[in-house]
């Protein structure tokens, strides 16, 4: 289901170069330990799982069993507009050096955070505000070269005038401060979000490698009734 792709920085010159790189220091830190071959991995979104065993196998059932053994043969993926909304399980690719997750769903990058051997990302067109997940990808000696531009977040209802912690987090864990707002203020003294009325809102921000929007329905906010009598 890939289309014609292309990525910024040039991901895959330098491939296979830091790829051997990463994989050596891997194999170094885990000194060999390895889970049991036969052991079925849990991957509890659909089409993550469909993609997997599609990359397995043409002949393969999308909904069939996937190993560990069989897992940690895979060190690139491409999952182009499959749907995807849920990446658990995607840490047991054990040597996954590329990922290509365009145009899906996913909101959630925590199930990548530990994987060592992750060399190059590419994550546009998903619905991820807050990327700081990546933190420790980025923040060792060969960093994680990622994109993340396009991301398409909804929020939901937010109260309006009452202030909700911001949705929109970097790769280094600090808040980003919108580029522009609809029907709604950003306060950077304490990172908040503040629906302004009634009715449909949102903004946008842009920031390098990590881009989108974000929309938002202000709504009454929620009143607390006490029943002890006057």
């Amino acid at each position: 289901m890939a289309g014609d792709l292309r990525y910024p920085h040039d991901l895959a010159r330098k491939f296979v170069f830091r790829r051997g790189i990463i994989v050596a220091l891997v194999g170094i830190a885990v000194g060999g330990v390895q889970a049991d071959p036969t052991q079925v991995i849990v991957i509890p979104d659909t089409h993550l799982r469909a993609c997997l065993n599609e990359k397995l196998g043409s002949s393969r059932p999308a909904d069939a069993d996937i190993t560990a053994t069989e897992a940690s043969s895979i060190t690139q993926l491409s999952c182009a507009a499959w749907g995807i909304e849920d990446l658990t399980g995607i840490e047991q690719l054990t040597v996954l050096a590329r990922l290509e997750l365009p145009g899906n769903a996913i909101a959630d990058l925590s199930p990548l955070a530990n994987m060592a051997t992750l060399e190059e990302a590419v994550l546009d067109g998903n619905a991820v505000a807050d990327i700081s997940a990546l933190r420790p990808l980025v923040e060792r000696p060969i960093p994680l070269v990622f994109s993340a531009l396009d991301q398409h977040v909804a929020l939901g209802d937010v109260p309006v005038e009452v202030a909700i912690p911001s949705p929109l987090w970097d790769v280094h864990g600090l808040p980003i401060v919108p580029d522009t707002l609809e029907n709604a203020a950003y306060h950077p003294d304490n990172a908040t979000l503040t629906a302004a009325s009634l009715g449909i809102g949102g903004g946008s921000w842009d920031t390098e490698h990590f881009s989108g929007s974000f929309t938002f329905t202000g709504a009454q906010p929620t009143r607390i009734i006490s029943d002890a009598l006057p």
